[in-house]
């Protein structure tokens, strides 16, 4: 997928060049195009997910709701842009596990903080540059215990994921939140059809995927 969310606004006159020429070459190849004005990447990209999906995008955050996802650098993604291939090590793990419900007054937030302040606790991170600890620099979190939460408030939390330093993220969560999801990503991805965005039949390959997980959503692997 490719977008233009950080040129659109202020574009220089050979962003306006390459907004004109890109999207073809991109569709051309098979990509996802978006149009200057539609937003963040990452947002589109969260729309077009399958559960048992790894990804990889080019900055840190580059995290997924469902799924899994890594950052790379601009260099591993032209590496895997020129070749079709990229290599990928899967790192060691944290698993963060909430316990309880979440009680009135509690937001996303709150649970995002309470991950850094409970390892602070346990003397895994630390504050203070001389001597740093930081348990989550470099590893993967597994968070479980709130299976049932929006795919989008499971987002907040694989989001942040990168303010901890760590290379990547996964959440656990029951089926009925997922396939609330993916009805209306299905959804919105025949509206980008009808709209022109191309290329039709990549999109529409992923909206069959997504329908085909839907209706046997054992397919997910674990």
């Amino acid at each position: 997928m490719q977008s233009f969310c950080h040129t659109a606004a202020y574009p220089k006159p050979v962003d306006i060049d390459t907004q004109h020429n890109l999207p073809d070459f991109i569709m051309n190849r098979g990509g996802v195009s978006l149009r200057p004005g539609d937003g963040i990447i990452h947002s589109w990209l969260n729309r077009m997910l399958l559960p048992d999906g790894v990804g990889t995008g080019g900055d840190s955050h580059t995290r997924f709701p469902i799924g899994i996802s890594f950052p790379a650098g601009s260099g591993l993604v032209a590496f895997a842009a020129t070749l079709g291939v990229m290599p990928l090590d899967m790192p060691e793990s944290v698993l963060v596990r909430f316990k309880g419900e979440m009680q009135p007054g509690i937001t996303l937030r709150d649970l995002v903080n309470a991950i850094p302040y409970t390892a602070i606790q346990k003397g895994l991170l630390t504050v203070d540059k001389k001597g740093k600890k930081n348990i989550f620099s470099g590893k993967c979190l597994e968070i479980e215990g709130l299976p049932d939460m929006k795919v989008e408030q499971a987002f907040e939390l694989s989001d942040a994921s990168a303010e901890r330093s760590a290379s990547g993220c996964s959440v656990r969560l029951n089926k009925e939140p997922i396939i609330e999801y993916l009805k209306s990503n299905i959804v919105m991805l025949r509206w980008m059809i009808a709209s022109g965005y191309g290329d039709p039949k990549t999109l529409e390959r992923r909206a069959q995927a997504m329908e085909e997980w839907i209706e046997n959503p054992e397919l997910l692997r674990t």
